[in-house]
């Protein structure tokens, strides 16, 4: 989960040292999912190491410093997801796909789900209703729901290198078909407050 959210994401987080406090540049959404990126992976336990600053953004870089970027398909309306392909995640020398999205598109491009123990299990007909039941839930009391979703064996981008990517995902109709054969993770509630102006 908390590699979907650092990596596959443009946001940054800084600290302003003469405001002391966090600030965002990109997206207020890609930036809540990179703030819980660092909650998952452990930020408070990193804020300080030795007596030195360590960066708010210290899980995310890790991370990013582990893998090679393959290709990234950006997000479009019409699929409302977006994913990053890279490699070396957790040691894999093959592919392995990052998605996140709209959950009800997420759902529909994965055939498995990844269990408590990071194995992939078939996603049957009942766990999908399941789970659309339970986000449909929480998506009624006024949170923004995404879905969470890899490619641990590369899914249908096995075959993309940094060398064809340019060529094989230049057309972004063809995006759907590559983003899927996936595993689902799981789900992240975005509070999305209604602005002072609107009563």
């Amino acid at each position: 989960m908390a590699a979907v959210c650092a990596l596959n994401n443009r946001s940054r987080i800084i600290y302003n040292d003469e405001k002391a406090e966090f600030q965002i540049q990109g997206e207020p959404t890609e930036a809540a999912l990179k703030v819980f990126a660092e909650k998952l992976g452990n930020y408070a336990d990193h804020v300080t190491r030795n007596n030195a600053k360590v960066s708010p953004m210290h899980h995310a870089d890790v991370l990013e410093k582990s893998v090679q970027r393959v290709a990234t398909l950006d997000f479009t309306s019409e699929r409302k997801s977006s994913s990053s392909v890279v490699t070396g995640y957790n040691g894999n020398q093959g592919n392995t796909v990052l998605l996140k999205g709209a959950y009800e598109g997420v759902l529909r491009k994965c055939n498995t789900v990844l269990n408590s123990h990071g194995q992939a299990q078939p996603l049957t007909e009942a766990q999908t209703n399941n789970l659309l039941t339970k986000i449909q839930d929480v998506s009624g009391k006024g949170y923004r729901v995404l879905g969470i979703a890899v490619g641990l064996d590369g899914g249908n981008m096995k075959d993309i290198t940094a060398d064809n990517a340019h060529d094989l995902l230049a057309n972004a109709s063809d995006y759907d078909k590559y983003e899927s054969n996936l595993s689902f993770v799981g789900y992240v509630c975005i509070k999305d407050p209604a602005r002072p102006e609107v009563k």
